[in-house]
């Protein structure tokens, strides 16, 4: 009986795989004559570091520097927004339909030099959908203050608003709400914007898609419609896109024309291509970056020729597809299939999230998303190809750079609405993602429309990854659809409530459910949550491959950790205040590619005992390596690339055993540390020896600094309280990798510091905090050519700005902050307008001035905060053609 039983199961379980295969051969047969229509062929399939490799050289920079033709929008609109007038309206509002360029101009009106000496201090918000009003007025009251973001955080909502209010009143500031969507989010928010009041001076700029919603927001608000470009302005903008790709493709036509002479068949020119497939983007910057992203991966004029020809002939046949929705999935489709999955991967992200480029890269190799070549000359590793899977995502414009490090390599980026609904979308259809809401009137799954929810609620038990938006403040169970999804294979949780800094409280037996269930997963990312300890029934998990606990309150970690042998990467960066208590057995993880340790470990020493690594001879990465970790361990990770250490040293302590042991390390590439404590002599030799790239000093160094061998390759460096009585800069300009410098709090305790000429040739930021003692300062002719940002803080006997100022034409950014009136030679607020138009700092576009001190009141009279108009508020607009979020 159990033998027939059996056999018929087995006959069922046939014909169920049978019947998926007939699924997928269908699917596949679909996706083929998609492929197809857009002219895209297919080929013997290839790694993903193949791929890249194989078309590196196709791309260059071309997205970089090239903005839209938007003088006449711009001028009109900063000029309205510094006209004094006596009318209450103090709203101004752009508004257009998506991927029109509202945040893009926005954008620059907020950098603008004229709104920049207009105003006394300036913020920037989004505002998300659901929206939390409380959200957008901690992101702004953050901003033009000096509360830290912990108190701010702690505020209930009326304080909040009395808050804000009070800060709008008393300064002339310029506040951007960028995507605000619905009238009830302002009538949320409106306390805050005291309108009604005669010596309210603060201006609103909004960008939304509706124009009643401007109305709303006040009824004589100056509205400017953001209208889609010509089809000379469409061409331009094409051009300058493809650029660097037109004169190979106007090289070949001569060609192309004779191999087709047998059939009496003329290829257009590519003007006329351009023409053609331009109407299909309805004047749309975004869309048209996106067609030039896949025009420039074609060859030749006979491949935009069978684009165009195919785009045309899908449009005659699909009539109620919208033209920009054409485009869109072009440039999908147009996407080499190793990259498709992790360009749809984008989608679990929530709207507007800037999302850390090392943090999708780690998630793109958990889940196998990226491969390496299988070429044994190239010596790429998978985060290499994940890198340059990024890169080519951002030459076809499917993401918007949200900022660069000083490599220039892509360090936060954004996922534009337009392209995170196609990623959604298709998604979905593959039964690959389902997004749940909670803590909202919203808990069902995320789509488009009612029907597309109710389709992913039917085939939620066979989707894979599972991302959930949590919008309140506590939580007590999952989702009860999802709470036995055995078939999942990845969950995230999202905070979308505000900032970082408002962690979700999850029952800890939430997860331990979860964890019983979802025993499959390969992907657990519970970031900025706020529970005691991570659940012992984490070690059920054996397939894990990415574990992180970032931004998070946990104290704890169990020791069932060791069972994650799989695990690739384990970033336990918690809270910075937390002291986390973890067992010994981390070594025992030997397929770890990237340890992240929280930045204070449970002291360990007292029992004589250390965190043992020696086991972890995958490892590339190890961050946050301090006394606690054993240091002879280091030197037999012989794959490490990225070594960073942090350590607290007292008169017994040498740094020589934390830094030794990787010196000898053949692959490593960046190594960055952290000293604090008493700084003894004899350790310049060793941080000389090895290949630091960051080097950050907390402690006062007996040796004179022009004993100090500092390390050539040094990029980034920061000094605290090392009570240096000679001039630095002797010896500091001469490092001529240096790009960033931060002096601060009597690092340097003398009285005169002077830039040499033609020295400090890559410095780009400098930093200059609490140099009490500092009174003269002086900068030669062509030197810190490159300097872009400069800021002074706290000098309080500084005397002036140096002396050749003027000459540093590169300077984009001035802050001075906590700095007295006889630093700008002024006796009241009121004069320092003028001040701003020297000479020596004219050239200057972007200047902030906050916390000006009395020194004879000894009070300091209270402006708006330090930086607030830095335009590190908002992402840089340079990397991409279109930045329209």
């Amino acid at each position: 009986m159990k033998k027939h039983t059996a056999f018929l199961w087995k006959c069922i379980s046939l014909h169920q795989i049978g019947s998926k295969i007939d699924s997928l051969t269908q699917q596949i047969s679909s996706l083929t004559t998609k492929l197809q229509t857009y002219g895209i062929n297919l080929k013997t399939g290839e790694s993903s570091s193949s791929w890249i490799s194989r078309h590196r050289t196709n791309f260059t920079s071309r997205t970089e520097e090239k903005f839209i033709d938007r003088e006449n929008d711009l001028d009109k609109v900063v000029n309205e927004l510094v006209r004094e007038t006596k009318k209450k309206c103090r709203v101004v509002s752009i508004c257009g339909v998506a991927g029109v360029g509202k945040t893009f101009l926005a954008k620059k009106i907020f950098q603008d030099e004229r709104i920049r000496r207009h105003f006394e201090a300036f913020a920037w918000a989004y505002v998300p959908y659901p929206c939390q009003s409380s959200a957008v007025q901690q992101d702004l009251l953050s901003t033009l203050t000096f509360k830290s973001k912990e108190q701010i955080s702690q505020m209930a909502d009326t304080e909040l608003e009395v808050e804000l209010c009070k800060v709008l009143r008393k300064y002339k500031c310029f506040v951007v709400l960028d995507g605000l969507w619905g009238s009830e989010v302002w009538d949320s928010l409106k306390k805050s914007f005291p309108s009604a009041s005669p010596d309210f001076q603060c201006k609103l700029l909004i960008t939304n898609q509706l124009e009643e919603v401007a109305r709303h927001v006040h009824p004589g608000a100056n509205i400017y419609y953001l209208k889609c470009l010509d089809e000379t302005k469409s061409k331009e903008l094409l051009k300058e896109i493809l650029k660097d790709n037109l004169c190979g493709i106007s090289g070949q036509k001569d060609l192309e024309i004779q191999k087709d002479s047998s059939s009496e068949q003329k290829i257009p020119d590519k003007d006329s291509i351009m023409e053609k497939l331009l109407k299909f983007c309805d004047g749309l910057p975004l869309l048209i970056s996106m067609l030039g992203g896949v025009l420039a991966t074609k060859k030749s004029l006979k491949n935009w020729t069978d684009v165009e020809q195919h785009i045309s002939s899908y449009a005659e046949i699909h009539h109620q597809v919208p033209r920009w929705k054409l485009i869109q999935e072009l440039s999908y489709y147009d996407l080499p299939f190793q990259l498709k999955p992790s360009f749809l991967y984008l989608g679990y992200f929530p709207t507007n999230l800037e999302i850390p480029a090392k943090k999708i890269i780690r998630l793109w190799e958990a889940e196998g998303l990226v491969s390496s070549s299988n070429d044994e000359i190239s010596e790429d590793t998978l985060e290499d190809v994940a890198e340059k899977c990024l890169a080519e995502l951002v030459e076809r414009s499917l993401v918007q750079v949200g900022s660069r490090g000083l490599t220039g390599k892509v360090k936060t980026f954004f996922v534009h609405d337009i392209m995170r609904e196609l990623c959604i979308e298709k998604a979905t259809q593959g039964n690959l993602l389902s997004i749940v809401k909670v803590g909202s009137e919203e808990n069902q799954a995320e789509g488009k429309s009612s029907k597309s929810r109710e389709a992913s609620k039917l085939e939620k038990k066979k989707f894979r990854r599972l991302a959930i938006y949590y919008s309140g403040k506590s939580s007590e169970k999952l989702p009860e659809d999802y709470e036995k999804a055995k078939h999942i294979r990845s969950l995230l949780f999202f905070n979308t409530l505000s900032s970082d800094d408002v962690l979700i409280q999850l029952n800890e037996s939430v997860l331990s459910k979860a964890f019983k269930h979802y025993r499959l997963l390969r992907v657990l990312d519970i970031e900025n949550i706020e529970m005691h300890s991570l659940p012992d029934e984490v070690g059920f998990l054996i397939h894990l491959r990415y574990l992180s606990l970032r931004g998070s309150l946990v104290s704890k970690l169990p020791s069932t950790i060791k069972n994650l042998r799989c695990l690739q990467t384990l970033d336990l960066r918690v809270l910075s205040f937390v002291h986390v208590k973890i067992p010994d057995v981390l070594c025992k993880l030997e397929r770890l590619l990237h340890l992240y340790l929280p930045s204070k470990l449970f002291n360990l020493r007292h029992k004589a005992a250390y965190l043992q690594l020696e086991g972890l001879k995958s490892l590339e990465t190890l961050s946050n390596f301090s006394n606690n970790c054993r240091a002879k361990d280091v030197e037999k990770l012989s794959n490490l690339r990225r070594f960073a250490s942090c350590a607290f040293l007292s008169n017994d302590d040498s740094i020589k055993p934390l830094l030794s042991p990787v010196s000898n390390l053949k692959h490593l590439e960046r190594v960055s540390l952290k000293l604090e404590g008493q700084i003894l002599k004899g350790y310049s030799e060793t941080l000389a020896s090895c290949r630091l790239r960051k080097l950050w000093v907390k402690g006062e160094v007996e040796q004179p600094i022009s004993g100090i061998k500092f390390p050539e390759k040094l990029t980034w460096l920061s000094l605290h309280n090392t009570k240096f009585q000679f001039d630095p800069m002797e010896v500091l300009e001469k490092l001529s990798s240096l790009k960033k410098l931060s002096l601060k709090h009597a690092s340097y305790v003398g009285k005169t510091m002077k830039c040499s000429n033609k020295n400090f040739p890559m410095l780009e930021y400098l930093t200059l905090k609490g140099l009490v003692s500092l009174e003269d300062w002086t900068v030669e002719k062509e030197a810190m050519p490159n300097l872009s940002l400069l800021k002074i803080n706290g000098c309080l006997n500084l005397k002036k700005l140096p002396d050749g100022l003027e000459h540093v034409e590169n300077l984009k950014e001035l802050a001075i902050s906590y700095m007295p009136y006889s630093f700008f030679d002024r006796k009241s607020p009121k004069d320092l307008k003028e001040w701003s138009q020297y000479p020596i700092v004219k050239h200057v576009p972007c200047i902030n001035v906050s916390y000006v001190l009395n020194l004879e009141d000894e009070v300091p009279i209270e402006m708006p905060g330090c930086c607030q108009g830095s335009t590190s508020q908002v992402p840089e607009m340079q990397e991409s053609v279109c930045c329209c979020r």
